[in-house]
């Protein structure tokens, strides 16, 4: 899909062929402000949420066999199922955010959930945890934040979106527990500690002990009271204020790559999150 800043916009067959092409790993998030206008789509590949950002705006559309109009404000999204076709008609610009899983990310939610790897078609809902979700994922991605804390995000959309919007099935017992073995739990931690400077994923730690990312993450934070993700960062502070204090000639850039962190600025803005204080304030205190 075109990209929000770099096509203000789109062609309408852009917009069709996009929605309908192969799909990178993870959530394709594109942005849009389209002019007063019609398009009609084919079955999407992939199901589709697209949620209002911009002013309010009159938005007619038609899913499978339903059709309606109505006002759409910031917040409200729809959801296209996959295989569905739609036609969408709006009298005023449309900024919009579309957001498309791929069907790995959309299964091993659906796993986690035990339901459906099918989302309900959804005529502008109101969720405020969806909204909430979507912003920090536009942010992150417009910030190339780290992978893992997209991951992390993206997953917890699937699961939020699947829970309320998906086609459950019946619930069986889960023998499953609810927190790491120590053995496992020392392989995972291990490993972090040994590539802190590392991009590190969802998939990546799971894989480590053979569970579905979404699950992993479930007893991960069971085992240690945190999301693999802040765990991580909490890894590379303790190694930031170590070499802060044993390495006086460095500068506080160096450190910051040294401990995994982005930049200087990465490391500044968790630091002042967790501890309080800036690096160089750490330094002064210690």
């Amino acid at each position: 899909m075109a990209d929000y800043q770099a096509l203000s916009s789109p062609l309408k067959s852009d917009i069709a062929s996009d929605l309908n092409s192969a799909l990178p790993a993870g959530m394709r998030i594109s942005e849009y402000c389209l002019p007063p206008d019609e398009l009609m789509l084919p079955a999407v590949a992939t199901p589709t949420v697209c949620l209002t950002l911009g002013m309010p705006y009159l938005l007619w559309q038609q899913l499978d066999d339903q059709s309606g109009e109505m006002r759409s404000h910031p917040g409200q999204f729809s959801i296209v199922p996959t295989g569905l076709p739609s036609t969408w008609r709006w009298q005023s610009t449309a900024h919009i955010l579309v957001l498309q899983p791929d069907l790995a990310l959309l299964k091993s939610a659906a796993e986690d959930l035990r339901c459906s790897a099918t989302l309900r078609p959804t005529y502008e809902a109101t969720d405020a945890q969806v909204y909430h979700l979507a912003q920090l994922l536009r942010l992150a991605q417009r910030d190339n934040a780290a992978r893992l804390y997209q991951d992390t995000l993206q997953r917890a959309l699937m699961l939020h979106l699947l829970s309320q919007y998906g086609v459950r099935l019946p619930r069986r017992a889960s023998s499953k527990p609810h927190k790491l073995s120590a053995v496992a739990l020392g392989v995972v931690t291990e490993y972090i500690d040994t590539h802190l400077t590392e991009a590190l994923t969802l998939e990546q730690l799971a894989g480590l002990i053979n569970l579905s990312p979404n699950y992993f993450a479930t007893v991960f934070k069971g085992s240690t009271g945190m999301t693999p993700h802040r765990y991580v960062v909490r890894q590379r502070l303790a190694l930031a204020q170590q070499l802060l204090l044993s390495q006086p000639d460095w500068s506080i850039a160096k450190v910051a790559v040294a401990a995994g962190f982005a930049d200087q600025s990465h490391l500044g803005r968790h630091m002042r999150r967790v501890l309080g204080v800036t690096p160089r304030e750490f330094i002064r205190q210690s």
